[in-house]
């Protein structure tokens, strides 16, 4: 039987099983533990997990799905990547209706890119995030800003 796929940004491990992935509730302890250590350090405001073992997904069956903090109608979420695939698309829809052009200065349309340094950056460097902009990552503890010039 091999261990269950969880997606985290910190340390998982998963306790002993006597029949079955979830016998001693060890991993549900773990995953609560993580769950609530993300909304303490301000990761997001809730969080919620489901766990799937040989492709069958055991969040009903045999372990609820896992929540942390709770959120209403009003609740903001950092949606981080999610933006990367909209921006990308909406992005591209305009190079083919020839509104935008992939190499050329993203300077003509930002203003803050279009002077020094930052002239040189294309709407290429900016999709494939090789402008040389600053990347901030943060969660679970850990929190690195890396800078480059561009």
């Amino acid at each position: 039987m091999s261990a269950p796929h969880v997606l985290s940004s910190g340390p998982f491990s998963p306790g002993a099983s006597n029949s079955g992935p979830f016998a001693d509730g060890g991993i549900r302890h773990e995953l609560q533990r993580l769950l609530n250590q993300a909304v303490k350090e301000g990761v997001a405001p809730a969080v919620s997990c489901a766990v799937a073992l040989q492709g069958v997904d055991h969040s009903v069956a045999e372990l609820p799905v896992i929540t942390a903090g709770a959120c209403g109608s009003a609740t903001l979420f950092d949606l981080a990547s999610v933006t990367k695939l909209f921006t990308t698309v909406t992005a591209l829809a305009l190079v083919g209706d020839g509104r935008l052009e992939l190499d050329a200065p993203v300077g003509r349309h930002l203003r803050a890119y279009a002077r020094g340094d930052k002239s040189a950056v294309t709407l290429r460097h900016l999709l494939t995030h090789t402008s040389g902009a600053a990347v901030a990552v943060a969660g679970l503890g850990c929190r690195v800003v890396v800078r480059a010039r561009f």
